[in-house]
């Protein structure tokens, strides 16, 4: 179907110019936010163009017959090398009978000064990738212990995947430094079951040595700052469900801007340079607190705040502590919708966390999707307006890229990919906007009311826990009382986007005049897409079109029209992620008379 996308920018304009110059001045902004294909949305570190063309080394998830609690980490970087020295505290409950040994992720060359476990010395073996820890004694299930290890090193990043363009841990100038670990790099900077099924329940404790006129931010509360000598340490405590990607370190010359209008404490960390700017930049970030607490439920943990990092790319939701890089800093209020993305991800992501990050559609897509939901809650006066521009955005972004990637060649990925190539899950198109897209489909699936109702529950329902797609469905069939598989099945599944061809015939029975139209899926590919369909059966216009359910790639039915004997097509309102093909079918004609 024809977007007309150069329409929807004017008249959103005009409507938001109709509000006031201030409303205008932003909504300018994010027009051009959203239409600039290099204004990477939310997570602006996914740079197509910085993947590796190289094959994954394969994902082995570890045997894991334990639960962890919390992680303690204690750092002190050298911030002109990269040098760490560490200790790490996992403590643990046993989850079997006779549980003697654990294995965890650890992958560098580490010189591992010593091992203990429940403050006796242990014996361990590291591979280079997978550090054995035997445990001393058999535990019993739900038995306590804890695992110290202490070690040095410089924290090395994946030479295959190569998913993001910055390190698992970057330093520079000597006075910068900050970590990444998703979704598979915790890893390489402290030993861990590096997986996000098992959050750390009781949460984190991180502590920073770090020079004294350098200020290191972590997540959680800060506790102590203690200047030693010319070092200066910091302690955080986080008491909330930590999944053990999400934990940060943040280092720089820092000044704090705080923010008193989000009901706990909001602590944003800037460089000097930045401040004026950021204070203009983060001024609505109370407003995304509304927002979503309105739609979702309270923002679930007790701080937040934005930490700008020296990396001109990353951007990252670490719990509590927002990364952000400094190119996200304008002065203009930009990133405004990068700020609500990021944001967003403490409901989608940190609280309500994939078991399995094949999964990470409920995280990207999410997000994605909150960015319009926030844009619709700060312009709701004109709901319809604001919603269908970013939607109309977001289709011919789509669109745009699965042409040029089928025209060239380029290997074409569905939302849900079955390997553990992390590459293909976070791809910009599919797995952040297409899912997007998908959330947006279901909403004109079963209507606003249960939509909301299924988006709210779900997130209550899984707060602090793990979820998958499975348990995301089974929220929204219970809401909608419809079942719903086909259309989860072929939205994950499908490569590329749904096509239809349309066809149809007349009848006419004392003197009521009916279309059968017939609907054919015609996209390539094994899988359709169960889904209801805007059809305009006779060619009248969209104020003709009815709702049909179409549950395959077949589908015919009977319906009374008025009006003449047109070709039936599918209405351009609501805007939907499909494409109408023609089709060499002979002309609409009357089949029978009776």
């Amino acid at each position: 179907m024809k977007k007309p996308r150069t329409l929807f920018l004017i008249c959103y304009l005009l409507v938001c110019f109709s509000v006031s110059s201030e409303t205008f001045r932003i909504s300018c902004l994010e027009a051009e936010y959203l239409s600039n294909d290099e204004a990477l949305t939310g997570k602006s570190r996914l740079l197509d163009t910085n993947r590796s063309t190289s094959s994954p080394a394969e994902h082995v998830i570890l045997d894991h017959p334990f639960d962890v609690r919390k992680y303690k980490l204690d750092v002190e970087p050298n911030l002109d090398t990269g040098y760490i020295d560490a200790t790490v505290t996992i403590e643990s409950l046993s989850e079997k009978k006779g549980l003697n040994k654990i294995l965890l992720n650890f992958v560098g060359e580490w010189d591992i000064k010593g091992v203990t476990v429940d403050g006796a010395a242990a014996n361990w073996q590291h591979d280079g990738e997978v550090l054995s820890v035997e445990l001393g004694k058999s535990l019993r299930e739900g038995k306590r212990f804890s695992v110290v290890i202490s070690y040095s090193g410089i924290p090395g990043d994946d030479p295959e995947g190569n998913l993001f363009s910055y390190h698992t841990f970057d330093v520079a100038e000597g006075k910068y430094a900050n970590t990444m670990f998703q979704p598979y790099y915790a890893r390489y900077f402290y030993p861990c079951f590096d997986e996000p099924s098992d959050k750390a329940e009781e949460g984190c404790e991180v502590t920073v040595t770090v020079p004294k006129d350098l200020t290191a931010v972590s997540n959680g509360l800060l506790q102590s700052s203690q200047v030693v000598g010319d070092k200066q340490v910091f302690h955080y405590r986080h008491t909330y469900p930590i999944a053990n990607y999400l934990i940060c370190i943040a280092i720089g010359p820092y000044e704090t801007i705080e923010d008193d209008k989000c009901g706990i404490p909001v602590i944003h960390y800037v460089y000097p340079e930045h401040k004026s700017d950021a204070e203009v930049d983060f001024a609505q970030v109370w407003k995304i607190f509304t927002c979503f607490s309105e739609l979702f439920g309270p923002y679930p943990f007790e701080k937040y705040g934005m930490v700008v990092i020296y990396d001109d790319v990353g951007w990252m939701e670490h719990q509590t502590m927002t990364t952000i890089s400094k190119r996200g800093i304008r002065g203009d209020e930009y990133f405004l919708y990068g700020y609500a993305h990021e944001l967003s991800h403490h409901w989608w992501g940190n609280s309500v966390t994939v078991k399995d990050n094949r999964d990470i559609w409920l995280h990207e897509g999410f997000a994605t999707y909150c960015e319009t939901l926030f844009a619709v809650w700060l312009f709701q006066e004109f709901e319809k307006q604001v919603y269908n521009f970013r939607i109309n955005i977001l289709i011919n972004y789509c669109f745009k890229h699965d042409l040029q990637d089928l025209e060239q060649g380029v290997e074409r990925n569905p939302i849900y990919v079955e390997d553990y190539d992390m590459r293909k899950s976070f791809n910009f198109q599919t797995g952040y906007r297409k899912s997007a897209l998908l959330l947006h489909m279901l909403r004109w699936e079963i209507g606003d009311e249960d939509f909301f109702r299924g988006m709210k529950k779900f997130y209550l329902d899984n707060a602090y826990g793990n979820v998958t797609t499975s348990d995301f469905v089974e929220v929204i069939e219970s809401v909608s009382k419809r079942e719903l598989d086909d259309f989860f099945h072929g939205w994950l599944h499908i490569i590329g986007y749904p096509e239809y061809e349309l066809c149809s015939y007349y009848t006419k029975s004392k003197g009521e005049l009916k279309a059968v139209v017939t609907v054919h899926q015609a996209q390539p590919g094994k899988i359709p897409i169960a889904m209801t369909l805007p059809i305009d059966p006779d060619g009248e216009g969209p104020a003709d079109a009815q709702r049909q359910y179409v549950p395959g790639w077949w589908h015919q039915y009977e319906t009374s029209v008025t009006g003449r004997y047109g070709a039936p097509e599918i209405a351009e309102e609501p805007l939907l992620p499909i494409r109408q093909r023609q089709a060499d079918y002979a002309a609409p004609t009357i089949k029978a008379v009776k």
